[in-house]
């Protein structure tokens, strides 16, 4: 019997390790670290670099919407519609007039996963009243 907790204790430890966060927002401010190589290791100066930020429905990455690029390591995220979205960053290097674009890192496959919930809120009731 106390092997058979302890297994179970071992499988509930191991799913709440991989858990993902659900955030119940309709914006975020999400951040990411700072790219400083090239795929080989090679350092790519800082001023080369920009990152582009997309989201898209967790099932569907390949149908993302870009929302905007910026140099910063940080980006507000505001989602379009409810549903669960995740967020996805690229790293963009320009050199002259060519792009190099990196893959996506998206927020359900990072150390810390997590995926955004949108949900608007009900109507206040109104008329309320003493019987």
């Amino acid at each position: 019997m106390k092997r058979l907790v302890f297994a179970a204790l071992l499988v509930l430890a191991m799913f709440a390790s991989t858990a993902q966060t659900v955030v119940y927002v309709n914006s975020a401010v999400v951040e990411w670290d700072a790219v400083t190589t090239a795929v080989d290791g090679s350092p790519v100066p800082a001023s080369e670099i920009s990152y582009q930020a997309v989201i898209a429905k967790p099932a569907d990455k390949n149908n993302f919407t870009i929302l905007g690029e910026t140099q910063a390591v940080v980006f507000t995220v505001t989602l379009p519609s409810e549903g669960t979205w995740v967020v996805g960053v690229r790293a963009i290097r320009t050199v002259g007039t060519d792009r190099i674009m990196s893959a996506f890192l998206w927020s359900d496959e990072t150390t810390d996963p997590f995926v955004l919930l949108y949900l608007k809120a009900p109507a206040v009731p109104e008329n309320l009243r003493v019987q």
